[in-house]
């Protein structure tokens, strides 16, 4: 077996060139920013091209943010703008990108040979219950880390 080292940013300029044909793509995640929605090195992704009206709240993307790829979930959309943060992100600080930067949407993710659609009822409830208590599970965290201290 031959082992090829590509860097990510190829790999995902090539995902980018397949969706915009209509393919879809398989990629393996890599980072923490989705935990534990998805998992770093164990996780598999499929992504498909966003349609008109597919991109929603709750949705998990591929988009380019200053010059980097990203896989963060869509919080809000005003106007033309839509709004994005990281699951395992405890700030209340939103990445910002237009339709146009956005490449691909997560359809369907496999963890250890089972697959779940993100068009499922529980994905699509348990997403939205993530983006609904951020501000409760930030404060909490907060909470967790100030005690930390006091008690050393």
């Amino acid at each position: 077996m031959v082992s090829i080292c590509v860097p990510v940013a190829e790999v995902l300029e090539l995902a980018k060139e397949c969706l915009a044909k209509g393919e879809q793509v398989v990629i393996r995640i890599r980072g923490n920013s989705m935990y534990p929605f998805l998992c770093d090195s164990t996780d598999l992704v499929a992504l498909e091209a966003p349609v008109s009206d597919s991109l929603k709240r709750g949705n998990i993307v591929l988009f380019r943010y200053k010059n980097q790829y990203l896989l963060h979930r869509i919080i809000n959309k005003k106007g033309a703008n839509y709004y994005l943060r990281g699951d395992n992100n405890w700030s209340f600080h939103l990445e910002t990108c237009k339709k146009e930067n956005i490449y691909g949407i997560v359809v369907k993710v496999n963890r250890n040979g089972r697959e779940i659609s993100c068009d499922s009822w529980q994905w699509r409830f348990l997403s939205l219950l993530w983006i609904r208590t951020h501000k409760c599970r930030v404060c909490l965290y907060a909470c967790y880390c100030y005690l930390r201290k006091v008690r050393k």
